[in-house]
């Protein structure tokens, strides 16, 4: 069974390119994980469908961390910024 990771941040467009490179690592070292990026406003929805292992809240929402841990628990984690 595939696990599911889910990437949110505010519009759902650059989170999907780190998405795409997840998958593309993923695919490469032969793991069984499929990740999408989603805006906040669809990500309900998506966490709905998909039942994703973890929940990763990009940089700029992360004042939404709070919101969606107290709505999905320990599975979710801050994505940080490499300065």
């Amino acid at each position: 069974m595939t696990k599911r990771i889910v990437l949110v941040d505010a519009a759902g467009m650059s989170i999907s390119m780190l998405a795409n490179k997840m998958n593309e690592a993923a695919q490469a070292e032969s793991l069984d994980v499929t990740t999408i990026g989603v805006s906040d406003s669809a990500a309900r929805d998506q966490i709905a469908t998909d039942q994703p292992i973890v929940i990763m809240i990009a940089p700029q929402v992360k004042y939404m961390h709070q919101r969606y841990e107290d709505d999905y628990g320990k599975r979710i984690t801050l994505l940080s910024t490499l300065t």
